[in-house]
Protein backbone atom coordinates (compact mmCIF):
# COMPACT_ATOMS: atom_id res chain seq x y z
CA UNK A 1 0.00 0.00 0.00
CA UNK A 2 1.32 3.14 -0.82
CA UNK A 3 0.77 6.79 0.65
CA UNK A 4 -0.23 10.26 -1.61
CA UNK A 5 2.34 12.73 -0.86
CA UNK A 6 1.16 15.61 0.53
CA UNK A 7 3.73 17.33 1.52
CA UNK A 8 6.19 18.21 4.32
CA UNK A 9 5.19 18.81 8.04
CA UNK A 10 8.23 18.89 10.58
CA UNK A 11 9.51 22.07 11.74
CA UNK A 12 12.65 21.57 8.88
CA UNK A 13 9.61 21.66 6.51
CA UNK A 14 10.16 25.15 4.80
CA UNK A 15 14.13 24.79 4.98
CA UNK A 16 13.57 21.52 2.81
CA UNK A 17 11.14 22.89 0.65
CA UNK A 18 13.75 26.05 0.21
CA UNK A 19 16.53 24.02 -0.30
CA UNK A 20 14.98 21.51 -2.89
CA UNK A 21 13.08 24.65 -4.91
CA UNK A 22 16.79 26.14 -5.32
CA UNK A 23 18.56 22.52 -6.34
CA UNK A 24 15.86 22.23 -8.55
CA UNK A 25 16.41 26.04 -10.19
CA UNK A 26 20.01 24.51 -11.00
CA UNK A 27 18.46 22.27 -13.17
CA UNK A 28 19.06 19.53 -10.63
CA UNK A 29 16.43 16.60 -10.53
CA UNK A 30 17.08 15.60 -7.22
CA UNK A 31 14.67 12.63 -6.88
CA UNK A 32 16.07 10.58 -4.28
CA UNK A 33 17.51 13.81 -2.02
CA UNK A 34 13.60 14.60 -2.04
CA UNK A 35 12.57 10.78 -0.88
CA UNK A 36 15.25 11.22 1.85
CA UNK A 37 14.44 15.04 2.94
CA UNK A 38 10.88 13.41 2.88
CA UNK A 39 12.16 10.13 5.43
CA UNK A 40 13.69 12.68 7.38
CA UNK A 41 10.13 14.98 7.61
CA UNK A 42 8.00 12.01 8.24
CA UNK A 43 10.36 11.06 11.19
CA UNK A 44 10.52 13.94 12.90
CA UNK A 45 6.59 14.30 12.45
CA UNK A 46 6.25 10.91 14.19
CA UNK A 47 8.36 11.86 16.77
CA UNK A 48 6.35 14.50 17.92
CA UNK A 49 8.96 16.73 17.15
CA UNK A 50 7.53 19.94 16.89
CA UNK A 51 9.82 23.15 17.37
CA UNK A 52 13.01 23.20 15.11
CA UNK A 53 14.93 23.45 19.07
CA UNK A 54 13.95 19.94 18.91
CA UNK A 55 16.03 18.98 16.06
CA UNK A 56 19.52 18.14 18.24
CA UNK A 57 22.05 15.84 17.25
CA UNK A 58 20.60 12.92 19.24
CA UNK A 59 17.28 13.18 17.23
CA UNK A 60 19.73 13.30 14.05
CA UNK A 61 21.22 10.17 15.30
CA UNK A 62 17.94 8.62 15.75
CA UNK A 63 17.27 9.05 12.26
CA UNK A 64 19.63 7.90 10.91
CA UNK A 65 19.84 4.97 13.21
CA UNK A 66 15.78 3.93 12.04
CA UNK A 67 17.29 3.91 8.62
CA UNK A 68 18.73 0.91 8.62
CA UNK A 69 21.19 0.65 5.22
CA UNK A 70 23.54 -2.16 4.20
CA UNK A 71 25.38 -0.77 1.80
CA UNK A 72 28.05 2.11 2.94
CA UNK A 73 27.58 4.09 0.39
CA UNK A 74 23.41 4.34 0.71
CA UNK A 75 24.30 5.16 4.47
CA UNK A 76 27.02 7.89 3.37
CA UNK A 77 24.33 9.46 0.82
CA UNK A 78 21.60 9.91 3.28
CA UNK A 79 24.44 11.38 5.77
CA UNK A 80 25.34 13.75 3.16
CA UNK A 81 21.93 14.63 2.13
CA UNK A 82 21.18 15.45 5.98
CA UNK A 83 24.33 17.54 6.05
CA UNK A 84 23.89 19.64 3.46
CA UNK A 85 20.40 20.48 3.85
CA UNK A 86 21.91 21.42 7.77
CA UNK A 87 24.57 23.34 5.56
CA UNK A 88 22.77 25.23 3.11
CA UNK A 89 19.68 26.15 5.52
CA UNK A 90 22.38 27.84 7.53
CA UNK A 91 21.11 26.47 11.07
CA UNK A 92 22.75 26.96 14.34
CA UNK A 93 22.86 25.54 17.41
CA UNK A 94 20.59 28.54 18.25
CA UNK A 95 18.24 27.24 16.35
CA UNK A 96 18.10 23.68 17.93
CA UNK A 97 19.94 21.89 15.30
CA UNK A 98 24.01 20.53 15.26
CA UNK A 99 25.78 23.92 14.08
CA UNK A 100 27.78 26.00 15.91
CA UNK A 101 27.98 25.73 19.17
CA UNK A 102 31.32 26.57 20.10
CA UNK A 103 32.10 29.57 18.25
CA UNK A 104 33.74 27.28 15.27
CA UNK A 105 32.94 28.23 11.37
CA UNK A 106 30.15 26.79 10.14
CA UNK A 107 32.14 24.08 8.02
CA UNK A 108 34.16 22.76 11.43
CA UNK A 109 30.66 22.80 13.20
CA UNK A 110 29.16 20.59 10.96
CA UNK A 111 31.68 18.25 11.27
CA UNK A 112 31.78 18.10 14.90
CA UNK A 113 28.21 17.23 14.57
CA UNK A 114 28.88 14.66 11.89
CA UNK A 115 31.09 12.62 13.73
CA UNK A 116 28.14 12.09 16.18
CA UNK A 117 26.40 10.18 13.07
CA UNK A 118 29.42 8.46 11.85
CA UNK A 119 30.10 4.64 12.95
Amino acid sequence: MTTVWNGFHSPLAPYIEQYLATKRAMGCKFASEDRMLRLLDRFLDEQGIDSIKAVDSACLEAFMASRHRVNARSYNHLLGVVRRLFLVAGLSAAEGSPGNSHGRSSRNSEASWCHLLEK
